[in-house]
């Protein structure tokens, strides 16, 4: 069986690659071939963008993205032809404000070479937010300046119409759609159909991508979010909300005293830094917090 996984940065298509992976092993009694960020398929090659290569064996797993803003990944109009001879094909769709809360702090992992000052600035504004959560809007911990929040809201919009063209094509060439909270929650049954295999196998000593996870929650956006954010967001997410099937009247806030780092300023920093350093919080003063 070859399977593809396909969704945006921080959807969820790590976790998922992981969980059929131990399926399809248990299920076929043997090893598989996976190919982890694919970005294009020549014959029966595929590679990636250091442009190492695999070839397509009995049972192969294929795990690519949607690029983004930074243009890193395979095109739609490559994946719906390239892989329409799969026998299985799944895109993970996650809550753009969660999805947006977690490629924040992931962008600050130090293997996609983030700038010092920018990572600094960040790691103070959210250390603050951490213990002031309603004080400053979650906007601010990306940029105070409203052009550059403009300039993003639009490219997020156009990256919301892609995934839209995208799946509007692919539902008539059997795609399962299947929805990061349901990954999360374990509602897998339809999945299982559609894959006519079962997910409830685990590899524990699968940590190659433990760097990856940050919560395993959905919802957070409740917390980290405040009124200035919702007032924002709404414009932004609220169609591609809709149009993936989410209830886009519900933005309810969940109010809170604090956040946790280990989900926030921890996670950035252990990013930045790598797993060995450990985060050893610095006080700052009120002046030198937005700079």
């Amino acid at each position: 069986m070859r399977i593809l996984i396909y969704g945006l940065a921080k959807s969820g298509t790590t976790a998922l690659h992981i969980k059929i992976k131990a399926g399809m092993e248990a299920h076929f009694k043997t090893d598989i071939t996976e190919v982890f960020e694919s970005v294009r398929r020549e014959g029966n090659t595929l590679y990636k963008r250091d442009e190492s290569k695999f070839e397509l064996t009995e049972h192969t797993l294929v795990k690519s993205l949607l690029p983004a803003v930074d243009g890193k990944g395979a095109s739609p109009e490559s994946i719906l032809s390239d892989y329409a001879d799969f026998d299985k094909k799944i895109f993970i769709a996650r809550d753009p404000r969660d999805r947006w809360i977690s490629a924040f702090f992931y962008r600050w992992y130090h293997m996609h070479n983030p700038n010092k000052a920018d990572f600094e600035r960040a790691h103070r504004l959210t250390e603050y937010k951490e213990q002031h959560p309603s004080d400053i809007p979650f906007y601010s911990l990306f940029s105070t300046k409203p052009s550059r929040n403009e300039s993003w809201a639009a490219r997020q919009i156009e990256l919301h119409e892609k995934v839209k063209g995208f799946l509007t094509k692919a539902k008539d060439q059997d795609w399962f759609v299947l929805k990061y909270e349901d990954l999360m929650d374990g509602n897998l049954n339809d999945l299982e159909k559609y894959l006519g295999l079962s997910l409830s196998e685990e590899n524990k000593n699968d940590q190659r991508f433990s760097h990856v996870a940050r919560s395993k929650k959905h919802g957070n956006w409740r917390r980290w979010f405040t009124e200035d954010d919702v007032e924002f967001y709404q414009p932004v997410f609220n169609d591609y909300l809709d149009f993936v099937g989410y209830d886009i009247t519900d933005w309810k806030l969940t109010g809170t005293d604090h956040l946790p780092a280990q989900e926030g300023s921890s996670y950035m920093y252990k990013l930045f830094h790598g797993h060995h350093h450990k985060h050893h919080s610095k006080k700052k003063g009120w002046r030198k917090l937005f700079k």
